[in-house]
């Protein structure tokens, strides 16, 4: 694809004022807008580039530990500047750090090599209903969340105002292979130029589980975009009372869906660093059912330690770490429902080498975050006697799971430049289907 040629290859991620600063180098004051103030005050910019009738929004940072599209942000601008076709075609609307706090209280690990332990460490991420990509307004079956974050009510308005035809939130993955997620199905031959970019781009595929177990598929691993509406029908099935348990509001892709109907929603999950096993499907001997119960029940131990010292003397309630571990009570209603949802699972049932590593390697990788979450949450405190025994007791943990997962995994750090080109890549793809389709 000639126009990923000169993407910048860079070696590092961007801090927020990093960010903010390239941005005002490559736009114009005509092309910058200000959206407003995040939570703690920081601007959240936006760029208006293009000349088309239709508009298209991309932001990066829809979640604070996903910096790519950040700098993916950034090279698309400097892409539509350059491409009369792109600057044509639409309206383009280009925020590159949708979540400024967030993203501060991951510096920490954006700067140099890029070692599991360093972003376990400094992890941060927002509980259910601060989190911009799924803080929008949302009713359902007698739920409703309106108390909407600053950074999402930017972005709202922005959505209410152009009335975008894509909706592209730059997310990435964490260890695993990428996967992709569209709103509606795109031609065939729009799966294969996906999947063939990512292979040349050498990110593997995540031919694992998928995210959620309910996600309709097109083409492995493009799935179709999981609404609120169906991830709240799936917890209520399988045991959760939703309506008491949900946090949060709905997507960006939602959202936008209900305000233009036309709307292309687009998630690419791009990983960080991966193994090839998340692509390999050879079937193994074991059952699907008892490792996943078993990965499952790993995860619970994690939320009944965290949450059975949470509240010990001393914590620091100020911090956001004790705001985010104090609001992600979901994730341990969705690793229960998961739990329930895998009693409808045959025995027999045999899993694939991606599945193995998906429940065996990810999963621990999970828990070390939440675990790293909950270290800076007690350095942060008052240092007593047992905080500093509940420290160490913490790192003792977080450093099996590293341990574990280097015997078990050869994983790989993909250069930064390739995770831009597969973004903008995707992004590309699915606008030259669109405009087939017409």
């Amino acid at each position: 694809m000639k126009e990923l040629r000169e993407i910048k290859d860079y070696k590092e991620f961007l801090t927020v004022k990093e960010i903010n600063s390239e941005i005002k180098k490559i736009a114009s004051k005509d092309e910058l807008i200000n959206l407003g103030k995040s939570r703690y005050g920081e601007d959240i910019f936006c760029v208006k580039i293009g000349v088309g009738k239709e508009s298209a929004l991309i932001f990066g940072f829809p979640h604070p530990n996903e910096p790519i599209g950040s700098l993916s942000s950034l090279e698309l601008i400097k892409l539509i500047k350059k491409s009369k076709k792109l600057h044509e075609r639409f309206t383009w609307y280009i925020i590159p750090c949708a979540d400024p706090d967030g993203a501060k209280l991951n510096e920490g690990w954006f700067k140099g090599k890029f070692t599991i332990n360093k972003y376990a460490e400094n992890y941060y991420r927002s509980p259910p209903h601060l989190q911009t990509d799924w803080g929008f307004p949302w009713k359902y079956k007698g739920y409703n969340f309106s108390n909407v974050p600053k950074n999402t009510l930017a972005l709202k308005k922005l959505i209410d105002k152009i009335k975008p035809v894509i909706d592209y939130p730059l997310h990435n993955a964490g260890f695993q292979g990428a996967f992709f997620l569209i709103s509606k199905p795109l031609n065939q031959e729009s799966y294969k130029e996906i999947i063939s970019l990512s292979q040349k781009l050498k990110i593997p595929l995540d031919m694992g589980e998928p995210e959620m177990p309910f996600l309709k598929e097109f083409k492995k691993p493009i799935y179709q975009v999981p609404f609120v509406e169906e991830i709240y029908d799936f917890m209520e099935k399988n045991g959760a009372d939703a309506k008491k348990e949900t946090e949060g509001g709905q997507a960006s892709i939602d959202y936008s869906k209900k305000v233009n109907p036309k709307c292309l929603g687009i998630v690419g999950e791009i990983p960080y660093i991966y193994d090839k096993k998340i692509s390999n499907r050879k079937k193994l001997k074991y059952s699907y059912k008892e490792i996943f119960f078993e990965a499952y029940k790993r995860q619970l131990d994690t939320f009944d330690f965290i949450f059975g010292n949470f509240e010990m003397r001393g914590i620091n309630k100020k911090s956001p770490f004790y705001e985010m571990i104090s609001n992600i009570k979901n994730w341990q209603i969705g690793a229960k429902a998961y739990l329930e949802n895998l009693k409808k699972i045959k025995l027999s049932r045999k899993i694939t080498v991606a599945e193995n590593f998906s429940a065996e390697i990810n999963r621990r990788f999970q828990d070390s975050l939440l675990l790293g979450s909950f270290r800076r949450l007690l350095i942060e405190s008052k240092q007593n006697k047992e905080i500093k025994e509940l420290i160490k007791e913490v790192e003792f943990k977080m450093n099996l799971i590293f341990d574990y997962i280097r015997r078990n995994s050869k994983y790989k750090i993909i250069p930064i430049g390739n995770l831009i080109k597969l973004q903008i890549g995707t992004l590309l793809i699915a606008v030259k289907s669109m405009d087939n389709k017409k």
